[in-house]
């Protein structure tokens, strides 16, 4: 009779231990998922956190604007063809860091008395230009390759003139700017009309001119590959 008690009283206790652990396993159940969706989204946004800043630390720097007194600009002759005369205006950044131009772009010239040259103007509308220079650029020797740098291109018409009868501009008429100005955006170079490195044995004039005081800003190239 007392072994079956026991017995008896041991499964009794064993059967209110499965039911104890029954009945509590609801509420451990809901208890976890109540909580899972709250870890996995803890989980989820640190996760999602490094992402969504990744390419933020990653994406590159915007070069700062180029100011004028920055930067290095010179004439350079270009000799003859056609009837007109040709020069370029080349630009760099010597500075320690590149630098972007970007904005409008505007061209005129100043006769050596300070007077404006109202012929001198763009040949066609260019449009807006955005560049940016690269750092430690060198000044550009006589005749050099011209691709990586900031280049605009003058011509002077020498030789059409209307008010003539034969067209042909009179030496008295042709008439040498002693500054050109370039305006891109809020940079504004004032270049000397006279290139000093031009070899005399090539026979050219070392600035630009044109009948009248005529000259024209034709294209304005960036570096090469912009």
């Amino acid at each position: 009779m007392t072994s079956r008690w026991l017995v008896s009283g041991g499964s009794t206790l064993i059967v209110a231990m499965v039911t104890s652990c029954a009945g509590g396993s609801p509420r451990g159940t809901v208890g976890a998922s109540a909580e899972a969706p709250r870890s996995q989204s803890a989980g989820h946004s640190a996760t999602a956190a490094p992402s969504s800043r990744g390419p933020a630390a990653t994406k590159t720097k915007r070069p700062d604007p180029c100011r004028t007194h920055e930067l290095g600009a010179r004439f350079q002759a270009g000799g003859y063809g056609t009837g007109n005369d040709f020069g370029s205006i080349e630009i760099w950044n010597p500075g320690p860091a590149p630098c972007r131009l970007a904005g409008a772009v505007t061209f005129t010239a100043l006769f050596a008395d300070g007077t404006t040259d109202l012929k001198a103007v763009p040949n066609r509308p260019l449009p807006r230009l955005s560049v940016t220079l690269p750092a430690h650029m060198i000044r550009p020797r006589e005749g050099t390759d011209q691709s990586g740098y900031l280049t605009a291109l003058m011509m002077g018409p020498e030789r059409d003139d209307p008010t003539q009868l034969n067209g042909l501009c009179r030496p008295r008429d042709e008439l040498t700017p002693a500054v050109l100005a370039l305006s891109i955006g809020s940079v504004t170079l004032r270049i000397r009309n006279h290139d000093v490195a031009a070899p005399a044995s090539r026979g050219i004039s070392r600035a630009v001119y044109g009948c009248h005081g005529q000259v024209l800003l034709e294209d304005l190239a960036g570096p090469q590959g912009q």
